[in-house]
């Protein structure tokens, strides 16, 4: 049974449960914002006038505050539509910037939107666990075209103080998953920079080498594997590495985690 997340007066259900609660599940697909939640720095850009007689919708982006997020955002239309294809799946979608919907910026609850969107520092990998659809307007699409709801699909009905506390548990999660997708795409780029400076090494090369930091450590260096793997980095083989390979990378920088 799927916890609703009151987010400021509106519930939020993890895509998921969205699927679940109409019973046409592709009816889903046919909503016109879907949502992304983040918590982090940002910055402010707006949309300023750019004073051009022969171009008078013109503008130009100016950056403006350092502010942090905690919110729902809606999904672009571009990447809404490649969701479909890639939930699921081992592919990944990201943003590097939101447009803000629902939520807090510096604790706070905005008295009116901003013209413009938010900035983030890192970009944000999107998956099945932080993309939402919200319930008043899957509410409307079950009216509008008469889907009937699954008359299985329940919430949990948690009283306003068990809401916070799922909320919170639920919000920790989501941030150890930032951290995760960070730590690999720190890890992706580091191995990138790597390659390039030194073709001819291989994934032996990058564990005993590169990532000596976790020697011993197999529960960190399994998704490091996989990551050199993925970047078509030459398999070593199981022998030792030879003096000259020793001796090709030894200049080589090392992963600091």
């Amino acid at each position: 049974m799927p916890d609703a997340i009151d987010f400021n007066g509106e519930t939020f259900l993890l895509i998921d449960d969205a699927f679940k609660y109409l019973v046409d599940r592709k009816s889903v697909r046919e909503l016109e914002n879907i949502y992304i939640y983040y918590k982090g720095f940002a910055t402010e850009v707006i949309k300023v006038p750019a004073n051009l007689p022969e171009h008078p919708n013109a503008f130009h982006r100016v950056e403006k505050d350092r502010i942090y997020l905690e919110c729902f955002a809606i999904m672009e239309k571009d990447i809404r539509e490649k969701l479909w294809g890639y939930i699921h799946t081992t592919r990944m979608l990201h943003v590097n910037s939101l447009i803000f919907q629902n939520g807090k910026i510096n604790g706070e609850i905005p008295n009116k939107s901003l013209d413009g969107y938010y900035r983030l520092d890192d970009i944000h990998l999107i998956d099945e666990t932080n993309v939402y659809a919200k319930q008043s307007e899957l509410d409307y699409l079950s009216d509008q075209y008469a889907i009937p709801k699954n008359p299985s699909f329940k919430t949990n009905d948690l009283s306003p103080n068990d809401k916070d506390v799922s909320k919170t548990q639920f919000l920790d999660t989501l941030e150890d998953r930032d951290k995760e997708d960070k730590d690999e795409t720190r890890i992706k780029d580091f191995i990138k920079n790597v390659i390039n400076i030194y073709p001819n090494a291989d994934s032996n090369d990058f564990i005993s080498h590169c990532f000596a930091c976790y020697s011993g450590n197999n529960r960190a260096l399994e998704p490091i594997r996989k990551i050199i793997s993925d970047l078509g980095i030459k398999h070593g083989g199981s022998g030792r590495r030879s003096n000259d390979k020793i001796k090709y990378m030894q200049p080589a920088p090392k992963y600091l985690p």
